[in-house]
């Protein structure tokens, strides 16, 4: 989907004000066109930038430079006033005419949201029935050819340094392809699909260096998206500001109900990304176009790692999954003086960066996705195995093996919600099963992930009155 760039003209014209000299001349101007001028003659009005937030019953004014300010209805007048626009009512009229504009605006000029706009660039959008005021821009660093030394060093050593050759270059040319078909996109204004970037490593590793390179290279704008993903709260218009939108473990939840959540949220704001309800606080919700980025940085340790959702069937093509490394840094990051030197340099570097993205690099076929995403999905291997072990179904099956098998048993066969009463009466697994399986349907989901991953333990025994499953003890495998 392409955002649809503001218009500077449209026909039929609307009438919008009146000269303040009280004769029968009259502005012909629609939402599209743009007010901001001042007349030769200096006994004419000046015309006046608006549009009306109709729920807010707020009018947008484009100041003399060039910013947008929400104003009340008297504020505006003010305005209006000092532009030549009287608040009285003429004799034989029956109305002012600075309540002539105000009324136009609120005919033909009223909107249902005003502000910052991720991919969007300044200026009155239609799309469907929805009308909205961009505020400001975004701006994108301008791809300049030059040398980028410093943060060549820094993504080198960060992602392959500590790597094989073969992995090393694979995160080299997935990081690159996502980056590149990001710009290429956002610069057309058009919305493309695209994964989560994930980035886990070691303390100390640069990670949040890397969000920061991401975020400069979108144009600066980025908005802290954890709570709202992982259903923290409802409300998400600040998110609507910004094309990065940066996640960091340290915020983040390791309960199973709150990673379910997050790859729900992974799959809407990646996937299903054309449209998207933007809800501010003591506003009423409104659908928008929405060009984002997603990343997350987090630890390498098991425990961080729980943050992710599972890599189920519906999620793990979604995520690209990164590991980091220590690295020796190309400038000293002893204090904080020493850590903003660097960061300017890097941000001198990005337009260098950008050229060569765009100019120099290609995506390699074996890196390549021609139905989604353009950049192929790709998993560390070693942190892929890690994030499997820590799943809710490899949870489960721990806690089978520790009760099933203490009488000689060899193998189980029952319903999912048989074992889930099993393990919650045994005083052994009981605290942990109920946190494990506390939504309806966990068992049975989780056993059949278990029956496609690992059929030699786990087997669907469907029937046509139950469904059952056989679990077969380790020792037998």
């Amino acid at each position: 989907m392409k955002l649809r760039q503001p218009q500077t003209s449209i026909s039929p014209l609307v009438a919008l004000g009146i000269s303040p000299l009280d004769t029968d001349t009259t502005l012909n101007l629609s939402a599209h066109t743009p007010l901001a001028e001042v007349r030769d003659n200096p006994h004419a009005h000046r015309i006046i930038d608006g549009f009306y937030d109709a729920e807010r019953r707020d009018y947008y004014y484009k100041n003399e430079r060039g910013v947008w300010l929400p104003l009340t209805e008297s504020q505006f007048k003010k305005h209006l006033k000092a532009a030549g626009y009287s608040t009285k009512t003429p004799q034989g009229a029956w109305e002012s005419p600075a309540d002539h504009v105000i009324r136009n605006l609120q005919n033909h000029r009223d909107i249902q949201y005003a502000g910052r706009l991720c991919g969007a660039k300044e200026g009155f959008h239609e799309v469907g029935a929805i009308r909205f005021l961009v505020t400001e821009s975004y701006h994108l660093p301008e791809p300049v050819k030059g040398k980028w030394d410093c943060l060549e060093k820094i993504i080198l050593g960060l992602l392959r340094k500590s790597e094989s050759v073969e992995v090393g270059q694979k995160q080299w040319d997935t990081l690159h392809g996502w980056m590149q078909t990001a710009q290429i996109a956002l610069r057309a204004g058009r919305i493309q699909q695209a994964q989560m970037m994930a980035l886990a490593g070691p303390a100390g590793c640069g990670k949040s260096l890397f969000q920061s390179i991401i975020t400069e290279t979108l144009g600066g704008r980025v908005a802290k998206a954890a709570r709202y993903m992982q259903g923290g709260t409802d409300f998400n218009g600040d998110l609507f500001e910004a094309e990065h939108l940066a996640l960091e473990d340290e915020f983040m939840s390791h309960r199973i109900s709150d990673r379910l959540q997050l790859g729900a949220s992974i799959k809407n704001f990646c996937v299903s990304t054309r449209k998207q309800s933007c809800h501010r606080k003591n506003r009423q919700a409104v659908t928008l176009p929405a060009w984002w980025r997603v990343s997350i940085t987090l630890n390498d340790d098991p425990e961080a790692m729980r943050v992710l959702p599972p890599l189920d069937d519906h999620i793990q093509d979604k995520i690209i999954l990164l590991r980091g490394s220590r690295f020796e840094f190309p400038m000293p990051m002893d204090d904080t003086d020493s850590q903003d030197r660097l960061f300017q340099q890097i941000k001198s570097e990005i337009p260098a960066y950008l050229y060569w993205l765009l100019n120099d690099f290609q995506i390699p076929p074996s890196c390549a996705d021609s139905r989604r995403y353009i950049v192929a999905t790709w998993h560390h291997p070693e942190l892929k195995r890690e994030l499997e072990n820590l799943s809710p179904e490899a949870d489960l099956l721990a806690l089978v093996d520790t009760i099933l098998w203490q009488t000689g048993d060899h193998q189980w066969r029952g319903t999912a919600e048989e074992l889930q009463a099993e393990l919650i009466r045994d005083s052994t697994t009981s605290q942990a099963a109920k946190k494990l399986l506390e939504w309806r349907q966990a068992t049975g989901t989780y056993l059949q992930r278990l029956a496609g991953k690992h059929p030699e333990r786990v087997e669907d025994k469907r029937t046509s009155t139950k469904r059952e499953y056989l679990i077969r003890c380790p020792s037998e495998i």
